[in-house]
């Protein structure tokens, strides 16, 4: 199915596993890049050999590949957009994208054991449905 954006349930399922694959795929490269990222190709190459990074690099004697911030915010990010488009769809309130993203990163921020600015608090009602 080539036309995702159709209503339709197999037209909405590729449009999904698109989706996931795209936060999967930019999960997994973050992996893969994470603990080089400030790395000049040269020491790369030094402590990975010549062709450089052709696996996972795990931290100490842990087995768990990291990510970095960059997939934490894009994960916020997704989860604020799934908010705003069912509160769109289902309440009929629109234009609150902005305001929802600012209220994911806040979120983010807190998890980062860094206080955010004092604000109204985003409603919690309504978990936003998986992609």
């Amino acid at each position: 199915m080539n036309e995702p954006w159709m209503s339709s349930l197999a037209g909405e399922a590729v449009y999904r596993a698109r989706v996931r694959g795209c936060l999967l795929g930019g999960a997994i490269g973050d992996a893969l890049g994470y603990p080089i990222e400030s790395s000049t190709l040269d020491r790369i190459r030094a402590a990975n050999g010549e062709r450089g990074v052709t696996g996972f690099l795990f931290a100490g004697d842990s087995d768990v590949a990291r990510i970095s911030d960059d997939t934490q915010m894009t994960l916020f990010t997704a989860e604020a957009l799934i908010r705003a488009h069912q509160r769109e769809r289902l309440k009929g309130i629109g234009g609150a994208w902005a305001l929802l993203v600012r209220w994911a990163y806040e979120r983010w921020l807190e998890t980062q054991r860094h206080p955010g600015p004092e604000h109204a608090a985003p409603p919690q009602s309504g978990a936003p449905t998986a992609v």
